[in-house]
């Protein structure tokens, strides 16, 4: 048995995550571990595997126990599988710098079954350098590695939040087939559709006050209000996608990519116009080039060939033409605070003081950040997106490009989020978003790009 009793734990900035934390689970089960963002669960995650007090120095109170016993950190990691919700981090820490390291590592591990390695050889889907990869390839192939190693223990970090619906799907069924081997799995995570598949026993993070559900139902019945409550908010806004003009603020002509010579295109004749005042939905399967367009429209990347066009004026009155979210916040937040992270692009851009600190304070209080702790690398993953989010915004840009939007993020920061894209919409934004959210795209956007091996395979009206 995997158990708790009374952990509490505080970083050194006396910040108290969460207290007196109690649960159990015995071999063969699963616990979902929800809550809001910056409740805790990367936390507990982390003092589970002894990271916590032992590489990231915080104040533990209470016990970790397994069967019983306190273990340290060598027991841990020979008994643990750990996946984190950062993919690139582990990557490098597990040494895979290059493809056929990836490949190798498949290959080679001693706790890795062949027909899993070959497997994975046989699907070809790797591209030719590490930096091609999708932040869901990445997601993908962590996952494979140690789930398919020979823990008694896994646990899973946002496991599903980078992965399409088919790779969701297998996860699922993944994570099934180690419970009916006498796994124990425990899962942190925001995504409703795998609590509902899996039924497992919940513990909710929070600061004051955890609770334990034993029985799925219960946990079920404390919390559908507020799904429903999302649902019903988010249609409600839906009617301000459709007030789409005849203005075009992008036009994409005949455009192509690839990452270098050796490597296949990314994308592939690529036309289509953006329209003012719309949210366009674009689709598509881990890798097939959807954070590839959304940096190419953004000027991050140039097409080798093909026409990107911009009509307007905005970039001649010290404001961007486009302004992006990345879908990784780590690789967008570089500031000592949060506010200097928000004063950054606006600086950049010779925005006046008074404005500077007139849009500073709007971000302050529309999303929240008066929450937030000072040092934004010491967030967690879902409120670095929320900063992230909040440093685009600020910009006013005429076309917003948002990779992957809701990644990581609790229901109240879901429902803010379609608020925003109501109000932007209002003052005739154009709102561009790749996202494997179902219910963005057929409810939040306009139109919808479904792309396939780089093409665009589909356009479909809403």
């Amino acid at each position: 048995m995997l158990e708790t009793n009374n952990l509490s734990i505080a970083y050194q900035s006396n910040e108290l995550i969460f207290q007196n934390v109690n649960f159990g689970i015995s071999k063969g089960e699963c616990l979902a571990v929800i809550g809001e963002n910056g409740s805790g669960k990367s936390t507990l995650g982390y003092a589970l595997i002894k990271i916590i007090p032992n590489l990231i120095r915080a104040e533990v109170s209470g016990k970790c126990l397994i069967n019983e016993g306190e273990y340290d950190f060598p027991t841990a990691k020979k008994i643990i599988g750990y996946t984190f919700q950062d993919a690139d981090s582990q990557i490098i820490s597990l040494g895979l710098f290059r493809v056929k390291d990836i490949s190798d590592a498949y290959k080679n591990s001693r706790t890795c079954t062949k027909r899993f390695a070959n497997d994975h050889i046989r699907e070809q889907t790797l591209p030719a350098s590490l930096a091609e990869l999708s932040e869901g390839q990445k997601q993908k192939i962590i996952l494979k590695l140690i789930t398919s190693a020979n823990f008694s223990y896994f646990i899973l970090d946002e496991p599903s939040a980078n992965l399409d619906q088919i790779e969701k799907d297998l996860l699922m069924n993944r994570i099934k087939m180690l419970l009916e081997r006498g796994k124990t799995i425990i899962i942190l995570t925001h995504d409703i559709d795998l609590l509902n598949n899996l039924r497992p026993k919940c513990l909710h993070l929070d600061k004051a006050d955890s609770i334990f559900y034993a029985n799925y139902v219960n946990f079920q019945k404390n919390f559908e209000m507020n799904i429903k409550e999302y649902d019903t908010f988010s249609k409600s806004k839906s009617k301000f996608a459709k007030l789409q003009s005849n203005t075009k603020v992008v036009s994409l002509k005949e455009v192509n990519y690839r990452y270098n010579k050796k490597s296949k295109f990314s994308l592939k004749d690529i036309n289509i116009n953006i329209f003012e005042g719309e949210i366009v939905g674009i689709a598509g399967r881990n890798g097939s080039g959807k954070s590839t367009l959304i940096k190419l429209i953004g000027g991050v990347i140039k097409p080798n060939s093909g026409k990107i066009e911009y009509l307007t004026n905005d970039k001649k009155k010290g404001i961007p033409n486009s302004a992006i979210l990345f879908q990784n916040p780590n690789k967008q937040i570089f500031c000592a605070t949060v506010e200097e992270e928000l004063q950054f692009g606006l600086k950049n851009f010779n925005v006046p003081r008074n404005d500077i600190n007139k849009r500073i304070e709007w971000a302050f209080n529309y999303f929240k950040l008066d929450t937030f702790i000072s040092d934004p690398f010491a967030l967690s993953f879902g409120q670095k997106k929320i900063l992230a989010l909040a440093s685009t915004v600020i910009l006013d840009s005429k076309i917003l490009l948002l990779d992957e939007p809701d990644l990581s993020l609790d229901m109240s920061y879901r429902k803010l989020e379609a608020q925003l894209f109501s109000d932007l919409i209002q003052k005739k934004k154009s709102i561009i978003i790749a996202t494997h959210n179902k219910f963005i795209l057929d409810n939040l956007c306009s139109r919808i790009l479904y792309l396939e091996e780089g093409k665009i395979r589909e356009i479909r009206e809403i």
